[in-house]
């Protein structure tokens, strides 16, 4: 949880008689002159950003905290979301071999047992929704949110990042979702990133696939199985698919060495000047101009496969 300026706090300066502006802040206790830096701190402190007060003193925090000039809340708005701190970690591992090792083999040990899975010849004969419930779905979902944040852990861990927190997102009241926030500013390879980013979805893929697995050996079984399969699935899509917040995009701006492969794509594409002075660079541009087109067209796949999953869904019994 990092700290944001309580309600009632204000941040103002004044020009004392050498002409200098001296920073201070004020509530109904009264007013606190400080140092320029603490000042600029304070500025930038949103609840999302770690708080590094001069000369790393935590006594400085401490104080403010004391004067109830600053709060760490568990629950903050960013965009159009609310995210709620459910576990405040703000840790490093140190021993994190064993993690390093998980971490190497997911990719490989997913796509396999995933390909093993989808070549079982039961699964023909299964048709999804037969024997799925309401309270299933809630259960599965939660279940998958789970594995999926802890597979991001696991890439954090792994690489030596600093753990800030694990969350749940909201909008309006509902939830959608949960997230692992990392400290960024720690150096770490493309690919150590690139694996961040994917690892919800190595997991989910290794769900899948031993679900379709265990399908040819436990028939009383396989309808169950084969809706978590499909539920998964349906998750796995919407999380590669490069639209940006999600895992997928954040992988393939990795990979293209920019901060959002979506944003950019949008800005090529609707810009006019833009998009001829990208067409003006010969091949790569024409090859940058179709990734752009296809990135711009996965953003429809999700809303085609949510028609069809609630299609499902309407015949499934509460």
């Amino acid at each position: 949880m990092y700290p944001v300026l309580k309600k009632g706090t204000r941040l103002r300066g004044f020009i004392d008689k050498n002409h200098r502006i001296r920073p201070y802040m004020e509530n109904a206790y009264g007013k606190f002159e400080l140092e320029r830096g603490l000042f600029y701190e304070l500025l930038d402190a949103d609840g999302t950003e770690p708080f590094k007060p001069p000369y790393n003193d935590p006594q400085i925090l401490a104080d403010l905290k004391k004067y109830g000039l600053i709060e760490t809340p568990r629950f903050m708005r960013v965009g159009r979301e609310t995210l709620f701190i459910l576990i405040n970690l703000n840790k490093k591992f140190k021993h994190r071999s064993i993690f390093k090792v998980l971490n190497m083999f997911l990719p490989i040990v997913s796509v396999s047992i995933f390909v093993l899975g989808v070549c079982q010849p039961g699964i023909k004969n299964v048709h999804v929704g037969d024997e799925c419930s309401m309270p299933l779905l809630i259960f599965l979902s939660m279940c998958s949110v789970i594995l999926h944040e802890a597979g991001h852990l696991l890439a954090a861990i792994s690489a030596g990042q600093k753990i800030d927190h694990i969350g749940i997102t909201f909008w309006s009241i509902i939830p959608t979702g949960a997230y692992v926030s990392v400290d960024d500013k720690i150096n770490s390879r493309k690919s150590e990133q690139m694996q961040f980013g994917l690892a919800g979805i190595e997991v989910k893929l290794l769900i899948t696939g031993i679900c379709l697995i265990l399908i040819g050996r436990h028939y009383d079984w396989a309808y169950k199985l084969v809706d978590i399969a499909f539920f998964n699935i349906i998750l796995i899509i919407g999380n590669i698919v490069p639209i940006p917040g999600v895992d997928g995009e954040k992988a393939l701006s990795v990979l293209c060495g920019i901060s959002s492969i979506g944003k950019v794509a949008q800005k090529s594409l609707f810009d006019k000047k833009k998009r001829q002075r990208l067409l003006r660079t010969g091949w790569s541009g024409y090859i940058c101009f179709f990734i752009f087109c296809l990135v711009m067209f996965s953003r429809v796949i999700p809303f085609l496969f949510l028609l069809f999953e609630w299609k499902i869904l309407c015949s499934i019994p509460s």
